[in-house]
């Protein structure tokens, strides 16, 4: 149910008389100067625990801005101490390479893998994509991640552990 407006503003002035009435001091030990300090101690007190807590957050600041420069500096010595091998590297690379097979491979880790199989004597791999040696975890005829029988890691790390027992110990 609303009120008239003509209650509401004698309500209205109802609350502000009531709020100067509650402003007026009834005691006069209220209007001591031992009260006038403590009232306004307490912004004070409120005002130095904000500027505390803004002088943490700015040492924060001032912290990360730190690691910040030092991490730029650390890649720049980083970058600074590869120039020079990479320099040297291009050259080589502008000449061209020895092994047109693997120019012609797109995948850099397959040409590290035909290399190394090379380098073992081993054929490279089949054709169809199926390796030619057999995975190490179960023997079956496909690569060793993916395996079926071992998929966890865990699982593959205690097989590994069970053939080392094994090989040794037999």
């Amino acid at each position: 149910m609303a009120t008239p407006p003509r209650q509401a503003s004698q309500q209205g002035a109802m609350n502000d008389e009531e709020t100067v009435a509650k402003e007026e001091p009834e005691d006069p030990e209220k209007d001591s100067p031992q009260n006038r300090q403590q009232e306004t101690a307490q912004p004070l007190e409120r005002i130095e625990r904000l500027l505390d807590g803004l002088h943490g957050k700015v040492e924060n600041v001032t912290h990360d801005v730190a690691d910040l420069r030092a991490r730029v500096n650390y890649c720049m010595d980083v970058l600074d101490e590869m120039a020079p091998i990479l320099k040297k590297i291009d050259p080589a690379s502008r000449q061209g390479n020895s092994n047109p097979a693997a120019e012609k491979e797109e995948n850099p880790l397959k040409v590290q893998m035909l290399a190394a199989a090379a380098a073992a004597g081993s054929k490279a791999s089949a054709p169809s994509g199926l390796p030619n040696t057999e995975c190490i975890f179960c023997s079956g005829a496909h690569w060793a991640t993916e395996c079926s029988t071992f998929k966890t890691l865990t699982a593959r790390r205690r097989r590994l552990f069970e053939k080392k027992i094994n090989a040794s110990g037999a």
